[in-house]
């Protein structure tokens, strides 16, 4: 009974393969985009910089735009 669900599936995969790979690619790309941004603001050597407080704001609205935006473009 297993081998016929696994077929059905790996049939599915193949079949709709145009749908899942675009799918499968954004998500690893915008996965990518926010914990890059994340690494950005939380690096400790930020708050050494000049401007340090609004680059930390700024930074902050970064990650929480692209968070967003990842949130609604995944689901």
């Amino acid at each position: 009974m297993n081998h016929l669900y696994y077929r059905l599936a790996v049939t599915n995969l193949r079949n709709n393969k145009q749908f899942y790979v675009p799918y499968i690619l954004a998500g690893m790309v915008s996965a990518m985009m926010f914990y890059i941004m994340r690494a950005v603001q939380g690096n400790d050597s930020i708050n050494s910089m000049r401007g340090a407080s609004v680059l930390g704001i700024v930074l902050f609205m970064g990650v929480f735009i692209v968070g967003a935006c990842v949130f609604i473009f995944l689901f």
